[in-house]
């Protein structure tokens, strides 16, 4: 439907006739309204849910498999490049 259609079905009806589509459409906006403040009422308790929840888990600690053959103390497993060398 046009929007100059529309205007001229709007300006035929009467005063009775607009105030009853005036109260449909207040009904259809109070129900979309609702659904769409559920929905969204929703999507925010999925965001606060608690963090441990997603928090990383925690890993066992590596174990030394490298030790400086000048330094016996110094061990490294690897994984990085922590010795500074």
């Amino acid at each position: 439907m046009t929007k100059e259609l529309a205007e001229k079905n709007l300006k035929g009806l009467s005063l009775d006739e607009l105030w009853t589509l005036r109260e449909k459409v207040a009904g259809v906006l109070l129900v979309r309204i609702g659904e769409q403040k559920r929905t969204l009422e929703d999507r925010l308790r999925r965001l606060e849910r608690p963090a441990e929840k997603y928090a990383r888990r925690r890993h066992p600690k590596v174990l030394p498999r490298f030790r400086n053959t000048d330094t016996s103390s110094q061990t490294w497993a690897g994984e990085a490049n922590s010795h500074g060398g």
